[in-house]
């Protein structure tokens, strides 16, 4: 938590010196990403499992979302997830696989003039894993997300480096709920 903490104190000092001009938001952007992490042992977390995985989102300008003069859009993201639990409680170490589907509001500072800019997500999703865990007792779970991180434009494209908390839970629906908090690092392309 402390790093987590850091970086977005880093964030919030390197934003604080963009301009917000929305010149190069009006057309839509596609991205490609990749995410390494593990679980936190948070809000009832039981079990930290490490793992990763793939995304691709298509984003789009959505001016009822600015926030004073930062623009915004609405990211639409899938992606494939791999976790490892060493286990616990004496349950034997597994490996689960999960789907899933996000839509989120993008807030973007655009690049500076020398090509560094900044981005904070938020937004909701749902997930579907190949089987229940200690964590999760539903194969269906309920994901929301907060995304913050560093852009670097490179002509038209930019690369993104961030952080990205996920929470997983299947919102009280069966078992004890417990739920998943995972931290991962958050490395992106968009073009």
């Amino acid at each position: 938590m402390k790093v987590l903490g850091v970086f977005l104190l880093i964030l919030g000092s390197v934003a604080s010196v963009f301009g917000a001009s929305d010149s190069d938001f009006n057309t839509s952007s596609h991205e490609v990403k990749g995410f390494i992490g593990r679980g936190l042992l948070v809000l009832g977390t039981e079990e930290v499992r490490t793992g990763g995985g793939i995304g691709y989102a298509y984003a789009r300008r959505e001016p009822r979302f600015f926030i004073n003069k930062i623009p915004a859009q609405v990211v639409y993201e899938g992606y494939f997830e791999t976790t490892k639990s060493p286990g616990v409680f004496g349950a034997a170490p597994d490996t689960s696989f999960a789907v899933g589907g996000l839509a989120y509001a993008r807030w973007l500072l655009p690049a500076n003039r020398h090509g560094l800019g900044a981005f904070v997500d938020l937004g909701w999703g749902l997930q579907a894993q190949n089987h229940a865990t200690d964590n999760l007792d539903s194969i269906v779970n309920s994901t929301p997300l907060l995304d913050a991180g560093a852009t670097i434009a490179i002509g038209k494209q930019e690369f993104m480096l961030g952080a990205r908390y996920l929470h997983i839970s299947n919102a009280g629906t069966k078992g004890h709920n417990k739920g998943e908090n995972q931290l991962f690092l958050l490395i992106g392309f968009r073009y």
